[in-house]
């Protein structure tokens, strides 16, 4: 049996708070790559790049070294010193020939992306088959899918005495978002003077703790069949990434939604939640 690669990332740990590297995780060991995070391997109370180099230094702990970047680690001037310290480290260990590998949450400037990484495999996460890169620059035997919390974030957030529901695409954006309810349940601001027994859907945007209170309002409605029920699917304009994140006021309703993105008539990374 042909032993998985070894794969050992690194990442701000702050960029998991809301699960999103354990997406990417998810999406890593679902191609075949034995995945070590930093959180499980290092130990606390204890110099962070220290035990990084120690890892990625012998080549019995990993095959290959994944970097997961934010722009703004790599416009802070700390970060980029020991990220340059690492790589430097790593490569002095292990030959010029050791895998490196950026990943990258958004699309960066050439010039702002370490050399030692511009210069080998790095992949952006809006790419569709980015997973499938970092697999095909590696060999092993496939792991089944491990943990993958899937596309769509999402929490019920209580607000001002006000319950939402608030989802957020992990990786990529959405150019609109769009729920869905079971049919007859809500209505749209251009229709409620003709279906006045249902409420309006509250739709608006939350960015960085706070709700955007002047534009809560929806911008389409229409009927489609999601997983299987016939709905009424209410959209409002975006862009919505991991930061500006859809919000959807539920006062009391209880039951199934659905929520994601939308690009013309396609749904994105749609997902059934049980609102309860």
């Amino acid at each position: 049996m042909i032993a998985s690669p070894k794969l050992w990332l690194t990442y701000a740990w702050a960029d998991n708070d809301d699960r999103n590297v354990d997406h990417i995780v998810g999406k890593l060991r679902s191609t075949g790559i034995d995945v070590y995070l930093d959180r499980e391997q290092l130990r606390k109370g204890h110099r962070l790049w220290t035990q990084i180099d120690k890892f990625i230094s012998y080549p019995a702990s990993v095959d290959a070294w994944a970097i997961y970047v934010t722009r703004n680690a790599l416009e802070s001037e700390p970060c980029q010193e020991k990220l340059a310290y690492a790589l430097d480290r790593a490569l002095r260990a292990r030959g010029g020939s050791f895998p490196v590998i950026g990943i990258f949450k958004d699309r960066l400037p050439r010039e702002i992306i370490p050399s030692s990484i511009a210069t080998r495999l790095y992949v952006h996460l809006s790419d569709t088959n980015w997973h499938e890169d970092i697999a095909a620059s590696l060999t092993g035997a496939p792991l089944p899918r491990v943990n993958d919390p899937g596309p769509v974030g999402y929490e019920l957030k209580v607000i001002d005495n006000e319950r939402f529901l608030i989802a957020w695409p992990r990786i990529g954006y959405w150019p609109t978002a769009a729920i869905a309810f079971p049919e007859g349940v809500f209505t749209s601001t251009a229709m409620r003077e003709k279906r006045p027994d249902r409420p309006v859907v509250a739709m608006t945007r939350f960015t960085n703790g706070s709700l955007e209170r002047s534009g809560m309002w929806n911008l389409g409605e229409r009927r489609a069949t999601v997983f299987g029920v016939a709905s009424d699917v209410f959209t409002l304009g975006g862009p919505f990434d991991s930061i500006i994140r859809f919000a959807v006021k539920l006062p009391s309703y209880k039951g199934r939604v659905a929520v994601g993105g939308v690009a013309g008539d396609k749904f994105l990374d749609l997902v059934e939640l049980d609102i309860s």
